[in-house]
């Protein structure tokens, strides 16, 4: 097994994202070939009431409680990562292997649900997808006993677990048009980060007597469930 040192994966990391930002230069265009609604087009000036228009659609409350659980959820693992894993016998530098399997199935999950979520215009099925990958991970790291297991558990959670934010945040703006994409897409961001706040003060120490995150992830894992469950409410309807 290859273990990298921490300047290794800073490095990876930074030319990663220096290639990641010189092809979004050169590629990126100020409008998108396939706009995700004529009507956002028409319509730049921001309109009032924009969050009466956002509270008042059903299916946005469901993004927000799905960002509010997974985004917590993710906080909260990664926040507490070598303490969850240290009763399992991994070390720090294991623990934070695992920390980077978790960013890097986050970003493989992205680029390729991202691209399939543009192409096929299914961005609900996408995040039910998303969503029980997330829950059988959650559920693998909760009774993972051995290195693998956990290693696997945790790049399977990214990509699920983060893979869904892109494909959620495009999927706001398709059913709030036209409330303009910085509101609906900031009300989910602000609700994200609260959420991260209250799981990670929440699940402090929410442990057995053994310090054992078990019961934690349980809970972690029927919640990520029911957002699951939450998402077959969601529908891509064919919009203007």
């Amino acid at each position: 097994m290859i273990i990298l040192g921490f300047e290794a994966m800073l490095f990876i990391y930074g030319l990663y994202s220096l290639i990641i930002g010189i092809l979004f230069v050169i590629l990126a265009r100020d409008r998108p070939p396939t706009p995700p609604s004529i009507k956002v087009l028409k319509n730049d000036d921001k309109i009032k009431g924009g969050l009466k228009l956002l509270l008042s659609n059903k299916q946005f409350w469901i993004l927000l409680i799905i960002f509010f659980v997974g985004l917590g959820a993710f906080n909260m693992v990664t926040t507490y990562i070598e303490l969850i894993v240290a009763p399992r016998g991994l070390t720090s530098i294991e623990a934070g292997n695992l920390g980077g399997l978790m960013l890097l199935g986050g970003m493989i999950g992205a680029q390729v649900l991202s691209t399939i979520a543009d192409k096929l215009r299914k961005r609900a099925l996408l995040i039910k997808i998303s969503l029980v990958i997330t829950v059988s991970s959650f559920f693998l790291l909760s009774f993972a006993n051995t290195t693998i297991m956990l290693y696997v558990s945790g790049f399977l959670l990214g990509f699920g677990l983060l893979s869904v934010g892109p494909v959620l945040l495009e999927y706001a703006v398709d059913i709030t048009v036209p409330v303009p994409e910085a509101s609906s897409n900031g009300l989910l961001m602000v609700i994200g980060s609260i959420s991260g706040i209250i799981f990670i003060v929440g699940f402090e120490r929410f442990t057995t007597p053994s310090g054992d995150y078990f019961p934690a992830l349980i809970v972690l894992s029927i919640l990520s469930l029911l957002a699951f469950l939450l998402s077959f409410f969601l529908s891509d309807e064919k919009r203007e």
